[in-house]
């Protein structure tokens, strides 16, 4: 649902301002998506696997930010989507401090 719903707001965006199909296809996937599972000892000497994921949405501006998270009732639709606004947050003025941007940079 989180994924949809950041697709569809991208595409909203996209639309305004004359994005090529191709541009917008990039943007709206993710580069990899790496799930782990993992042992963990309980407190009681049990042990419980947990399921964490990391998400790399697009690495052509720079290092990639966000889309990390280790959490029991997190999913991968909800780190793929906080991985594209990660991108989007940190690309594109007036959210961060980037100096440039334009379309033909994607």
């Amino acid at each position: 649902m989180e994924l949809e719903n950041a697709k569809t707001i991208i595409a909203e965006a996209a639309k305004k301002i004359n994005l090529p199909q191709e541009k917008l296809d990039i943007l709206s996937n993710t580069e990899r998506e790496v799930k782990i599972n993992f042992p963990v000892q309980m407190d009681d000497g049990t042990q419980k696997i947990f399921t964490g994921y990391r998400i790399q949405h697009n690495s052509l501006l720079g290092p990639y930010k966000g889309g990390i998270r280790y959490h029991p009732k997190v999913n991968l639709d909800e780190v793929s989507a906080l991985s594209i606004w990660m991108t989007i947050k940190t690309a594109s003025p007036p959210f961060s401090s980037a100096f440039r941007y334009n379309s033909s940079t994607i």
